[in-house]
């Protein structure tokens, strides 16, 4: 069995903006007790997912992929409380997917099950009356009735094929929160509104009533203790629904902090840095790709003489920082506060030295190779087409000779063999002479292949000018990205 997960739809009957739909919501809260405030305080979650053109809103909370009870309970309620449909979606195990429809007096309309449902007198497949007026244009309610009907392997295929036909985007059908990366998701943190009511002869102050410490979540401890901290360095918390905290240097390059959660109650702080030259900047969701290094990798790339056994050493209190559950909050908070203290005080040693290094173009194709991130050059039948959204690999075009792209790949050969001799030399176990050998033997034998290869970039003109202008195209496209999270 798969995962279970679910989402309610609701239909923008209006064509509401984002901003008039999240304040439609925000009023349905405030009549149902619930006020907006911010993550540390917040008692309910709600994540609303757009899509331009479309009628339908994804609503997602983490208690919808705990029962099917809270999206069917919040779709019903929704309905009346916004006068327009709901859709209830839950899927059970990838197995099947339970689709409800509600009306403005939140009524159950419909009921739907999209597989094999364990309960065989369970298996409804919807009335043509009540989905008649959702079908897109040209689709059939036969086309619908199919759908509902087929044999899946997981019920996620159903459910995409259903939302073909009333016209939602398929991948908000069957979205689960948890690892959903989209930058139009907004993030909406509600409190339940705190009434006092006043007495003739009592008078209620804000601190009559001690309200009990809020368990800190690795979110808001990050926040709490990198944030006063990173700011007066001149980094800034973005607009996402993850902490980033950004430095952006003359409008091109970007510094980034974060983290990451691990198992059995670990984590590690990331590290990246990205310019507006690569395919896409996406900091919307969780920490993906091998641009991000962790602090034991930039401690172990900087301090290349360490041994074997002193990086062993390191690997566990930098990569995975130990943080443990304790029952009594205020206890749990203390100790989380102290972890993320040292995991800052390792990022002032091993992180910001080296980000504070780079200043230019020029420095961050260094840091791509001191740091091994991405920065492939592909020229495979001249095409500018990459599936590799994290290389920044073409600044070494634009903004690099042909002479000095030799020179640094000679410079970081020149540096490796260093390294290796300086472990040959102390013994320390992480290189033998074999290897060395090996490797200045490939270096002598390859540097003709190099410089023909670095003359290939630049001597077809109309590739070339191809790649200037995919920068500049890419440069303009991210810094609009860059605007909707709040960093320019």
């Amino acid at each position: 069995m798969g995962i279970s997960f679910g989402n309610v739809q609701i239909r923008n009957e209006h064509n509401n903006t984002k901003d008039e739909f999240m304040d439609l919501f925000r009023s349905y809260m405030e009549k149902n007790g619930y006020v907006t405030c911010d993550e540390d305080d917040a008692e309910s979650t709600y994540y609303l997912s757009f899509k331009e053109g479309s009628k339908w809103v994804t609503l997602g909370s983490e208690n919808y992929n705990r029962d099917d009870n809270y999206v069917c309970n919040d779709a019903s309620e929704i309905a009346e409380g916004l006068q327009t449909c709901c859709l209830s979606i839950y899927v059970v195990g990838d197995d099947f997917a339970m689709l409800n429809m509600y009306n403005k007096t939140s009524s159950l309309t419909d009921r739907v099950i999209i597989g094999n449902c364990y309960n065989e007198d369970d298996n409804a497949k919807g009335e043509k009356e009540h989905w008649e007026e959702f079908l897109k244009e040209n689709a059939t309610w036969e086309q619908l009735q199919k759908a509902f009907s087929g044999e899946y392997v997981f019920a996620q295929e159903g459910l995409r094929e259903f939302a073909e036909y009333i016209d939602m985007e398929p991948r908000r059908a069957v979205i689960n929160f948890d690892f959903d990366n989209d930058i139009n998701t907004e993030v909406m943190y509600f409190m339940k509104s705190p009434v006092v009511k006043s007495h003739p002869t009592i008078t209620v102050t804000k601190n009559a009533v001690e309200k009990p410490e809020k368990k800190l979540t690795l979110n808001s401890a990050f926040k709490k203790v990198f944030g006063p901290a990173l700011e007066p360095m001149g980094f800034v918390k973005i607009k996402s629904r993850y902490p980033y905290y950004v430095r952006l240097i003359n409008d091109e390059i970007l510094h980034v902090i974060t983290f990451k959660e691990g198992h059995n109650y670990t984590f590690t702080i990331l590290c990246g840095v990205a310019t507006v030259y690569r395919k896409e900047i996406d900091l919307s969701g969780k920490p993906v790709g091998i641009w991000f290094n962790s602090l034991f990798e930039m401690y172990k790339y900087t301090f290349w003489d360490k041994t074997e056994n002193e990086l062993l050493d390191m690997l566990k209190p930098l990569q995975y920082i130990q943080y443990m559950p304790c029952f009594n909050v205020e206890q749990y908070n203390r100790d989380m506060i102290k972890v993320f203290e040292y995991a800052l005080n390792s990022a002032k040693k091993y992180i910001i030295p080296v980000l504070d290094g780079v200043t230019d173009i020029q420095t961050v194709i260094d840091y791509t190779y001191d740091y091994h991130t991405p920065n492939d050059i592909y020229i495979k039948d001249k095409s500018l087409n990459f599936t590799n959204y994290e290389t920044e690999g073409l600044l070494q075009i634009k903004f690099c000779t042909q002479e000095q792209l030799f020179s640094k790949y000679q410079k970081r050969c020149e540096k490796h063999m260093e390294i290796m001799r300086y472990h040959i030399n102390h013994d320390t176990k992480r290189y033998s002479q074999k290897e060395y050998d090996n490797f200045y033997c490939g270096f002598i034998n390859n540097k003709e292949k190099r410089k023909k290869r670095y003359s290939e970039y630049f001597s077809d003109k109309e590739w070339y000018n191809k790649v200037i202008v995919e920068l500049d195209n890419r440069k303009e496209y991210n810094t609009e990205i860059l605007k909707l999270y709040g960093i320019v």
